[in-house]
């Protein structure tokens, strides 16, 4: 079995880069996957 060691990933929605395939293998249990959140926003407009 292949060690992994410590495996840090960050997701981004606008990208593409949504997934993570975790590796076989041992891993180190230290290592962590975050995700960029989106920021969306809406300007109201004013109907006639």
């Amino acid at each position: 079995m292949p060690n992994i060691g410590v495996v840090t990933r960050v997701l981004d929605a606008t990208t593409g880069n949504q997934s993570y395939t975790i590796a076989k293998g041992y891993h180190s249990g230290t290592g962590s996957v975050s995700i960029v959140l989106e920021t969306k926003s809406v300007t109201p407009t004013k109907s006639s």
